[in-house]
């Protein structure tokens, strides 16, 4: 499976060639082999077993088990209609698209990126959540504020870490409004450098901010907060985790070649947003990283960099930046932790 995944990522290069349109009618098909033939593993046994006591997490995650275990007795079943709900979720970010030419080779990047197969496969409460953070934000900037409004609360009720999601994007739309607008009219690759300059910033003293409110929060509550749960050096996954200094230098590289392939340049709102909320995660969770202990919440925080990120590669392929776009994609296919959980190599 995963020698399947890593071709249909590098199929990407496609889209640069006179064959573009195959690109995403074999990546579907691709991932529907790999979603339906691969074994369970991971957080997936797990959900299996929870089924029955689901009541025990979010009240919409165990609406929806409920739901779907109405129609499905088999443990095994219900989890894969879930990840079909999932799926279909996920797609109604094409509704943002619908004037592109590129819709179906918008569908298939979704389908095939790293938010999505990590999600699907593994962090199901999480990824969830997580795409309803991403339809929130396509809402809001496409001017549907009252359907922007309803997604983070549906995003919570899959995952309580919606919470600090939803401020870390907040804090980081406000100083990206401010400076964007203060500083427009300046020559374009001025402008994205200073902002780049600021979003690191104000990364690293959000970083600041969140350790010392766990810590001092921790404290004052003798560590019965639910923050406790984030605190954690390791867990049972640990061994399998790529380390995150590695992780981050990897996908330093990645998100530097294609600001660089952008020629460093404001181009347009909506993708710009895009590049430098990514850019602010990514910073966040490095900063995180160095401080022990933080390792977990690190980890959690940037699974939202690949959401974004896919958010990112729609807007690309909608506006015809294939090149950006395949330099991306084409690094899925070194993803070491979705090899993992499709069994390695």
């Amino acid at each position: 499976m995963t020698i399947l995944y890593i071709f249909q990522q590098l199929l990407s290069i496609l889209l640069i060639t006179k064959f573009r349109r195959l690109y995403a009618p074999i990546s579907i098909i691709i991932f529907f082999v790999i979603f339906f033939y691969k074994e369970n593993s991971f957080d997936l046994v797990m959900y299996q077993e929870i089924v029955i006591f689901s009541d025990r997490y979010e009240f919409l995650f165990d609406k929806l088990i409920d739901l779907i275990s109405f129609f499905e007795k088999d443990n095994k079943m219900i989890i894969t209609y879930y990840q079909l709900t999932y799926l279909l979720t996920a797609s109604i970010i094409i509704f943002f698209f619908r004037e592109s030419n590129y819709k179906l080779i918008i569908l298939a990047v979704i389908f095939s990126s790293i938010a999505i197969m990590l999600g699907i496969h593994n962090n199901l409460r999480q990824g969830l959540a997580s795409i309803f953070i991403l339809l929130g934000i396509l809402s809001y900037i496409h001017g549907y504020k009252l359907i922007a409004i309803i997604f983070p609360f549906l995003a919570f009720g899959f995952h309580r870490s919606t919470f600090l999601f939803i401020i870390l994007i907040f804090v980081f739309s406000f100083i990206f409004f401010i400076s964007y607008k203060n500083i427009k009219n300046k020559k374009k690759h001025q402008v994205m450098i200073k902002i780049y300059l600021i979003t690191i910033f104000s990364s690293i003293l959000t970083a600041l901010s969140i350790i010392y409110l766990i810590f001092y929060v921790d404290n004052f509550t003798f560590i019965n907060s639910n923050f406790v749960n984030y605190y954690m050096k390791d867990n049972e996954y640990s061994e399998f985790r790529t380390p995150l200094f590695i992780k981050f230098s990897l996908i330093s590289i990645v998100l530097i070649s294609t600001e660089y392939l952008m020629k460093f340049r404001s181009i347009e709102f909506k993708i710009d947003f895009f590049r430098l909320l990514r850019l602010f995660i990514l910073s966040l969770s490095f900063s995180l990283s160095f401080s022990y202990g933080f390792s977990e919440i690190s980890n959690r925080i940037f699974y939202l960099y690949y959401a974004i990120e896919m958010g990112l590669l729609c807007f690309l392929i909608s506006n015809k930046f294939f090149n950006t776009s395949v330099v991306i994609i084409c690094s899925y296919a070194f993803a070491f932790n979705i090899w993992n959980i499709l069994g390695g190599l």
